[in-house]
């Protein structure tokens, strides 16, 4: 009997955080040789580079941007699964993969890393989540936006809501929500709209401060767009600091802070959403399901294609 034909593909990954998780078909007799199953490669939050067989010309993905920091109250990741039809085989793709946000903490949390980083919180409100990006060329192919950072309330006063983060973008990303503790009240960030950065929320009444708004697609982390950073209660010795916005083809901006009352008591809203993008780029067409705002965890990008 004739021994196994075992077929091979050589990927090329470059520097990641971590290492894609690479499913492929075990060998097959010689008399089933013609059948195998496709190629399918996760990569969890990181950057990478896959370089595609010569024969390979489309290829399948499923991808979300990082869910904002603060559980139960950050925006979700923006999702999309599609099909990517090149203009030549052996195509070299990047891949951008976004980080959830953090919680935040007494001193403070980053956003999450990806195609436009998530903002900042310097108090106990949550980051934002980064963007998830699939590049040709360096040119963005197609963009799934971070969700914004939830928001804080301080303890005491009346009548608390916490306002959660926006969404990542379908495509817009979300606006985030306003955080009232007794009559203090912050306005949550708005999203990111296209390639136009999100709008820091308004300024926080009765005393307080705006959001900071978001960067604009271009401007920020492997470029992207960053969400704003957050925006303190401004209440002396007490972090209450807004979500921060999403990061991703444009950024959300953050929420804002407020402070009222004897003794004070403070608020910090949600911050809006990263925004997505669906274009394809010169030498790459896409065809891709509706975006939807479904991640709750870090972002991914999974890839597919024939086994020949």
């Amino acid at each position: 009997m004739s021994s196994p034909d075992i077929r091979r593909r050589n990927l090329v990954r470059g520097a990641a955080w971590a290492a894609p998780v690479v499913v492929a078909a075990s060998a097959a007799p010689a008399a089933a040789a013609s059948v195998c199953e496709p190629i399918v490669q996760t990569y969890p939050p990181g950057t990478y580079s896959l370089t595609l067989p010569p024969d390979i010309t489309t290829v399948t993905f499923t991808m979300a941007g990082g869910v904002g920091g603060r559980p139960a109250y950050g925006g979700s990741g923006a999702t999309c699964s599609g099909t990517i039809e090149l203009a030549s085989g052996g195509a070299t793709l990047q891949l951008v993969v976004g980080e959830a946000g953090s919680s935040g903490s007494q001193t403070g949390s980053p956003g999450g890393a990806g195609y436009g980083r998530g903002g900042s919180s310097d108090g106990v409100g949550g980051s934002g989540g980064g963007g998830s990006a699939i590049l040709l060329g360096g040119i963005p192919v197609v963009v799934t936006g971070g969700g914004g950072g939830g928001g804080v309330v301080t303890a005491g006063g009346t009548s608390p809501t916490v306002g959660v983060g926006g969404d990542g973008g379908t495509p817009n990303g979300g606006d985030g929500g306003a955080s009232i503790r007794s009559t203090a009240t912050a306005p949550g960030g708005r999203g990111a709209i296209g390639g136009t950065g999100g709008a820091g929320g308004a300024t926080g009444t009765p005393t307080g401060g705006p959001g900071n708004p978001g960067g604009n697609h271009g401007t920020g982390a492997n470029g992207g767009g960053n969400g704003g950073n957050g925006r303190s209660a401004l209440i002396p010795g007490f972090p209450a600091q807004s979500g921060g916005g999403g990061g991703g083809y444009a950024g959300g901006g953050s929420g804002a802070g407020a402070s009222c009352c004897s003794p004070q008591v403070g608020a910090g809203a949600g911050g809006g959403g990263g925004s997505s993008y669906v274009g394809g780029a010169p030498g790459a067409s896409l065809s891709a399901s509706p975006l939807a705002a479904t991640n709750r965890g870090q972002g991914f990008v999974t890839i597919s294609y024939p086994c020949r």
